[in-house]
Parts: C-alpha cells; structure tokens; sequence
C-alpha cells in the first residue's frame, strides 16, 4: 500500500458512514408545529407511523403521555399517561370523558382531547411499540398544545425583592374579548418555603373583588385592592415581614355564552432584612496552595455587618469554628485555625462585606463552610446563615479575564451555565469541533508513525537478505578459488612458479 493510501484510510472511516444510506426503521412521528387552542375547544393529534419489513409484525400498542417541559428527561420528569391503546383503548381516570385514543392498524394513532383548559397546555409524547422476531421496537414523537384564552390575566415572571419594612405593588393585566363578561378577581397568597422563610400555612386570600373590593382581616390596614372592572388590577401590600414572603396568585373569572372562563397568574415576593447575609455563589473552587475568598455580604449595601462568624460544617450536629468577629476590631480565630492566623482573616473591603479569605488552601481544607451573623434590629436580635462549598483541587485552575475588573475560572458551577452558555453564544460549538480535529489530526499521526516503522522494518530485512547473499557469493568465489587452486589442470605457462608465488595469486 502507497503511503498517500495509507495517511488517507482514517479519512475514509471518518467519512462512509455519511456516504453509506441509513437503514429505515419503525418509526412514530407527529407534526413539529405548536397546536395554538382557546379553552372549551378540542385538539385532535394525529401520529404518523413507518413500518418498514424489518419491522414484520402490526403495530402493538401505543401510549399518549404530557409533560410540561419538552426535554422530560433532562428534568426528571416522565409526563402524565393521558391514554394508551394495546387492541383496546385505556384512558387514564383523570381523562375519563374528556380524552379518547384510536389506532388505525400500523397507519396512524390518534389523541382527541376535549374541553380543553389552560392547564391541559405541554407537550404531548406518543410512544409506538412493534413486536418482531428480532425484538422490540420502540419510538417516539411530541407535539406541543398551547392552550391560551382570549380572556385571560397576566403578571410579570420576574420575582420581586424587597426588604422587611417596605412595600410592594403587584400588577395584573387583564385581556378579555368583548364576549367575556368580567365576574371577579381574586388574590391568594400560597404557601411558601426557602432556607429564610418558612410559610406553613394553607393558602390564605389576601383581597377579591366581586362588584367591591373585599380584604382578609389579616391584611387589614396594610393591603390595598384597585383596579376593579378595568384592564388592570393591582395589589398593594405594605409593612412586609418575612412571612410575607410567598407566591401570590391572582385568578379572574369571566362569565360567557359558552360558560364560565377563569385565568390565573402567579408572582413570586422574597422578603429579607437588609443585614441578612448571602453568598454569590453555592460553591467555590480551588487549588492547593492558593488562597480562597469565600464571600459573604450583606443583602443590602447600607448595612454594617456587626457580629459575624465562620464555621467548618463537621457534620449535621458539629461545627468547628474558624473566626469570630465581635463587631469591634476583635477578631478570634478557632483553636485549630490558631496556627495558620497569618492565613485566616476577613476580607473587609466594605462594611457590608465579611468574606473569608483562606491563605494556602490544602486538600483537607474542603467541604461545606457556614457564615453567620447577628445584629439588632428593633427591641431585639435577628440572626442570619449563608452556606458555601468549598472544592480543593490538586491542579491549579487557569483563570481568564472577563472584564478589566473581574475574573472568573474555566471550571464554573452549576448556577454558571446558562448564563455563561447565553453569553458566548456560537462560541459553545469551539470545543466539539476542537475535539474533533484533535481525533483526526492524531489518527493521521499514527497512521505515519506505522507507514515509517513498516518502512524501516522492510529497509532492514533486505539489508539482511543483501548481507546473506554476499555472504554466500563469498563462499561459493573462496570455494571456487581453492578448487582451482588444488587441480591438477596445468597451468598456463607464463602462470607457472613456485608455490610462493600461488599462495601469492589466491592469497592464502
């Protein structure tokens, strides 16, 4: 084989399994488009199926299932089964009147749904099984459902954050077509819980309005409702506490020819102390020998943090402490932190700013730190935690400069991503196709490390072989030499001398 053919064989593996035509298989398919639908309205899916040869038996069943995101694994969430058919139709309990499912031998499967609600909106799945002698065979397609009324209300998505003491405006739109009649608004704080605010209590409405405007007792002097029968409805609640926080949802109910349609939309309010203290990060990663900044600020620049103190998360019951800060200058430093009190201190750059900055930073350094602080608010105290983990690796990691003033690593958490991925954009595909010259660049590479080695290897052997020739024509001359040497053949005559002189011409 040339050496061009031989440098050229990785390519060509590269390259036929796009030349060679892709064998059909069992197939499923639905339309890619959204299905867009109003409520009390129905939507028909229609499956196409491919059942090629290889696939030698009829379709066996079929199963219809929802979900809310279109990605279900990637959100361990499998979908709600809506109905199947396996010879018969099975329509799941919830669905009873309201969904029904056909199978046209291995042609199609269908899924009619009807009166259709906002809720019934997601991405609907068909999955197809074929049984043949080789196995089963299995596929699947989604479709998405839009289910949106042409009366309908609406907030904004992005969460709302306040501090304890303030206030807050919640607004609604409201989108009717002239056939709605509005009937009523309503706003229900729901229950709520984060690692701050626990909210137990059931669902509580805060304020409705049917005709006038009604408040809960407990909202009694501190929330507002306006809006009434106009495009907007608003929310006004003020002297927050912390338990304020919560979603609140407000519903609108229409009366029409064709029944009653109602909407919902929801907000989210986080309500905190200025002083509560917060990490920018859930985790932070290292290497050994450089100095980490574990940060912890407060929610609110205004605010001078007072007594702060860090912790060592040992297990669920122990702590170990690392340093407290009184609220003066004093700083102590815990009894297993005393030696390294040139490499242990607060950072300090501002006064809401009471990070933790570790010098030469070690493998038994990782693990789950806690930064706590306390100070006064009215009559009495109020306390804080914020949680970072602490990663040490052993190689150091490249940083890269994103800005003149800021920094960040090429190992990043899981919070980065979609931030960072948003960020670069098409930049995302580099390292694919990075990878991907790399493999070929070293499959050529070996590939010419084998055609040189081969070479040389054949370069030897017949180096070998003319060595072994010579050799043999040597002997086969000496022993031709020495035959005529010892004949008894006459010499001619000007060759005749003394045997000195024989010894001489055969030269022994």
């Amino acid at each position: 084989m040339s050496p061009a053919a031989m440098a050229a064989w990785p390519l060509l593996l590269l390259v036929l399994p796009l030349l060679t035509p892709a064998q059909q298989d069992c197939s499923v398919s639905l339309p890619a488009e959204t299905i867009q639908k109003t409520p009390q309205g129905s939507v028909l899916f229609s499956a196409a199926t491919t059942t090629p040869p290889r696939c030698q038996l009829a379709l066996e069943s079929t199963a219809w299932t929802v979900s809310p995101k279109a990605d279900r694994g990637a959100h361990g969430w499998h979908g709600v089964r809506v109905a199947s058919f396996n010879g018969s139709a099975i329509v799941e309990p919830e669905y009873l009147g309201k969904a029904w499912t056909y199978s046209e031998g291995t042609s199609n499967a269908s899924l009619l749904v009807k009166n259709l609600t906002i809720y019934d909106s997601g991405y609907y799945t068909v999955t197809a099984v074929w049984r043949s002698p080789s196995g089963i065979r299995q596929s699947e397609s989604t479709q998405p459902l839009s289910v949106r009324s042409d009366c309908r209300i609406s907030m904004p998505r992005k969460p709302i954050q306040t501090e304890v003491g303030g206030s807050v405006l919640f607004s609604a739109q409201i989108t009717a077509a002239p056939r709605c009649r509005l009937a009523s608004v309503v706003w229900v704080k729901a229950r709520y819980n984060d690692k701050d605010t626990t909210s137990a209590e059931a669902p509580l409405q805060v304020a409705a309005f049917n005709g006038s405007a009604r408040v809960h007792p407990r909202y009694r002097g501190r929330a507002w409702l306006y809006g009434g029968n106009s495009s907007k409805s608003w929310l006004s609640v003020k002297s927050l506490t912390r338990y304020d926080s919560g979603f609140y949802l407000v519903t609108a109910t229409w009366g029409s020819d064709e029944g009653e349609v109602q909407s919902e939309s929801r907000q989210l309010l986080s309500v905190h102390y200025a002083c509560e203290v917060r990490t920018q990060h859930a985790s932070l990663r290292s290497a050994r020998h450089e100095t980490a900044t574990l940060l912890c600020r407060a929610r609110s620049p205004l605010c001078a943090l007072e007594v702060v103190a860090w912790f060592r998360i040992i297990s669920m019951q122990d702590r170990e402490l690392i340093l407290l800060h009184n609220g003066s200058d004093l700083s102590r430093l815990g009894p297993n932190y005393v030696g390294r009190a040139a490499g242990v201190r607060l950072l300090w750059s501002r006064p809401d700013d009471a990070s933790l900055v570790l010098a030469n930073v070690s493998l038994g350094d990782a693990g789950k730190y806690e930064c706590q602080h306390e100070w006064r608010q009215g009559g009495g105290f109020e306390f804080s935690v914020a949680d970072i983990m602490l990663t040490v690796t052993k190689d150091k990691i490249t940083e890269v400069a994103t800005s003149p003033t800021t920094k960040t690593t090429t190992t990043t958490t899981e919070q980065d991503v979609p931030l960072r991925s948003a960020e670069n954009g098409a930049h995302g595909y580099i390292a694919p196709a990075v990878s991907g010259v790399t493999i070929l660049v070293l499959v050529l590479a070996v590939s010419l490390l084998a055609f040189y080695f081969k070479r040389a290897q054949r370069t030897r052997i017949e180096n070998a072989l003319r060595r072994q020739q010579q050799n043999t024509y040597d002997k086969l001359e000496l022993s031709q030499v020495r035959t005529w040497r010892f004949s008894p053949v006459a010499l001619p005559q000007h060759q005749v001398g003394s045997t000195e002189d024989l010894r001489t011409i055969v030269g022994t």
